[in-house]
C-alpha cells in the first residue's frame, strides 16, 4: 500500500486511497492537500479528484472563498501578499501585503505588514479598524474578542464596545 495521508467512512473503508503528502478535512464539500511531489497545494473533492490546484498557498474554503498567498521577490526578501480565492482558484478579493485569516460571520481579519489589525466584508472593504498594539479574534454570532494592554473587552461589528473580558 502506498503511504500519504488519505481519506476513510466510519467503518475505516479507504474512500480516497492514500496518495497525498497532507491533506485537511472536508469544508464546503472540498479538502487541501498537499499534491505528491512537489507539485503545490490543490483542493480535491469528496471523490479524491483534484478540482483545483495552485501555485500558491491557501487556506480551507469559509464561507465560499479561501485566503490564499503568495510571495513576492522584493530585493533580497520576500513579501507576502493575501487575499481571497473563489472555488476556481480566481482571486475574488485581490491579494495585498499582510496576511488574511479566514472568514467568520462575514468578516475575515487582515494583519498589515505594520502589525495592525482590521477587518474586511466580502468585497474586500475594510469595516472595522483594530487600535494598534491591540490583538482581534474572529467574529462569532456578531461579537468578536478584542485584546490590548488596557484589557480586554467584546465588540460588535460596529466596534462599540458591548462589555468587559471577565476571567
Amino acid at each position: 500500500m502506498k503511504a500519504g495521508w488519505a481519506s476513510i467512512d466510519r467503518s475505516g473503508m479507504f474512500v480516497i486511497p492514500p496518495q497525498f503528502e497532507f491533506a485537511e478535512s472536508f469544508s464546503e464539500g472540498l479538502a487541501r492537500v498537499t499534491l505528491p511531489g512537489k507539485q503545490g497545494t490543490g483542493f480535491i473533492d469528496p471523490s479524491g479528484k483534484c478540482v483545483l490546484r495552485l501555485s500558491q498557498g491557501a487556506e480551507r474554503f469559509v464561507e465560499g472563498v479561501a485566503a490564499s498567498c503568495t510571495l513576492i521577490s522584493r530585493l533580497s526578501a520576500f513579501e507576502p501578499r493575501c487575499g481571497f480565492i473563489d472555488k476556481t482558484g480566481r482571486f475574488v478579493i485581490p491579494p495585498q501585503r499582510g496576511r488574511a485569516m479566514a472568514f467568520s460571520d462575514g468578516l475575515a481579519l487582515f494583519q498589515n505588514d505594520d502589525y495592525s489589525w482590521f477587518y474586511i466584508d466580502h468585497s474586500g472593504k475594510t469595516v472595522l479598524t483594530i487600535p494598534l498594539g491591540s490583538r482581534a479574534w474572529p467574529f462569532v454570532d456578531g461579537l468578536t474578542l478584542l485584546q490590548s494592554p488596557q484589557g480586554s473587552v467584546y465588540v460588535d461589528k460596529t466596534g462599540k464596545v458591548l462589555a468587559a473580558y471577565q476571567q
